[in-house]
């Protein structure tokens, strides 16, 4: 058996826009071992020990199996990866079977802070715990990537601590869906329909879902997870939730058939709680806020281009993200539809970064025969530039804002940088790019998102 003692382990996890950095403590009785793979250089941790005497864990996005990209795909790709080599146990089954290390495994999770320690004592005996509190084996690898991404933003053990405690208190299916409502879906007349139920908490072991208008029914903590398994993991194993339509679901909550009156008021309640519907709503607040809050964002329209999007204002260039253009569905943002959700599309914003002057005057000539500068000075401008959409489903707004983010802070060292907008970076520092005047951008191509 192999013992480590205490290991300080410094985890960089990456992904195509963002890179995240944490560290701490670590003690195992189990295999100190980082599982060579095809996501993986090192067989043991100690072979990636730095100047510092600090064990480093590189995890990048590609360590995450094709197919299960889903919203939180950082906390999926982590807990992926604390599953199959940090923590990993064998089942009875397997050649590599140990009783001593699978059985009784025991590792420590530790956070030292000015105002004290956290620590995740972690077991397997044969059930899986932290803190001596039992939980699910899916459960046991969430909560543990939910604490260690959490650990990137706090500097206070209290904190650290409570949140723990919430976390144990209650699965992060329920913790999800206290934060982001819980996701259900029904079939009416042959059409699906994705919604999201307005859920309270009530006490330790009870929540409470409004499933119609000013109608809420108790449910509890084991229920609410089981039942987010099914509609929100399309996990099929529960005959109690599964599948369940809207009389069904009122009969199990309250015991007792709806009244016809009831139940199409349930159905029309959860048509108004669409997914879509929501999604589109809270993007729109988003960019909304991120406007408000900073005076290097523009609401940018291009009627000619049936596009609508952000003008950038960035620390060495000028960018625009826009919302692809419909030439087919011209009037689609007339109806306020801009920001809908985009299931089955990977990409639903263009970015494209100003000229420089310097590439303005190399081709000035052409430039003045197609578009007379005054004129349009939205067409000196570069092709679209691909920023991978690596979650599934996101909404334009949502694409429109995390890029603008990005491109806000063009500054920031290129190895952090997407890395199809290096060139345009690096192009950016050779010379000035060109500015549309502030008083254009606020009155002629204004775009009043409200």
């Amino acid at each position: 058996m192999e013992k480590v003692k205490n290991m300080k382990i410094k985890l960089n996890l990456s992904d195509n826009h963002t890179h995240h950095r944490m560290s701490f403590l670590f003690k195992t009785t189990g295999r100190n071992i980082i599982s060579a793979n095809r996501y993986s250089n090192s067989r043991r941790l100690k072979d990636n020990l730095n100047n510092r005497g600090e064990f480093v864990w590189n995890i990048s996005e590609t360590g995450l199996r094709s197919g299960n990209v889903g919203y939180n795909y950082l906390e999926e790709i982590l807990a992926e990866r604390l599953q199959s080599s940090l923590l990993k146990t064998h089942s009875k089954r397997s050649p590599y079977y140990n009783q001593e290390l699978d059985d009784g495994f025991f590792a420590k999770i530790g956070f030292k802070y000015k105002d004290g320690r956290c620590n995740l004592i972690l077991m397997k005996d044969p059930r899986y715990s932290i803190n001596a509190t039992s939980v699910k084996k899916n459960d046991f690898f969430k909560i543990i990537a939910k604490v260690l991404l959490y650990s990137e933003h706090t500097r206070s053990a209290k904190k650290m601590n409570d949140y723990v405690d919430n976390l144990l208190n209650y699965p992060p299916n329920v913790l999800y869906a206290l934060e982001n409502r819980t996701p259900y879906h029904f079939y009416s007349e042959g059409h699906k329909v994705e919604c999201k139920i307005n859920t309270r908490r009530i006490s330790k072991k009870k929540l409470a879902l409004e499933i119609s208008s000013n109608v809420w029914a108790e449910i509890s903590v084991k229920d609410l997870n089981t039942f987010i398994d099914c509609f929100r993991f399309n996990k099929a194993k529960s005959k109690k939730w599964s599948l369940i339509s809207p009389p069904k679901l009122w009969k199990q909550l309250f015991g007792e058939e709806p009244t016809s009156a009831q139940r199409q008021l349930m159905v029309e309640w959860l048509k108004q709680n669409r997914t879509e519907n929501l999604v589109q709503e809270r993007a729109k607040q988003l960019v909304i806020d991120l406007c408000k809050q900073n005076d290097r964002l523009y609401p940018i329209k291009l009627p000619d281009r049936h596009t609508y999007g952000l003008y950038v204002r960035g620390e060495l260039s000028d960018w625009m993200v826009l919302k692809q253009a419909e030439y087919d569905h011209v009037n689609d943002t007339e109806d306020g539809n801009i920001f809908t959700s985009t299931k089955g599309q990977h990409q639903s914003v263009t970015v494209h970064r100003m000229l420089t002057e310097q590439e303005i005057d190399e081709h000035a000539h052409d430039f003045e025969e197609k578009y007379p500068f005054d004129k349009y000075p939205m067409d000196y401008m570069t092709a679209s530039i691909c920023i991978d959409t690596v979650v599934q489903g996101s909404s334009v707004g949502d694409q429109l804002a995390s890029r603008a983010l990005i491109l806000l802070n063009d500054n920031t060292g290129i190895e952090y940088m997407v890395y199809t907008l290096k060139e345009h970076i690096q192009k950016a520092t050779e010379s000035p790019s060109y500015r549309i005047d502030e008083s254009y951008l606020n009155g002629e191509m204004r775009w009043d998102i409200e």
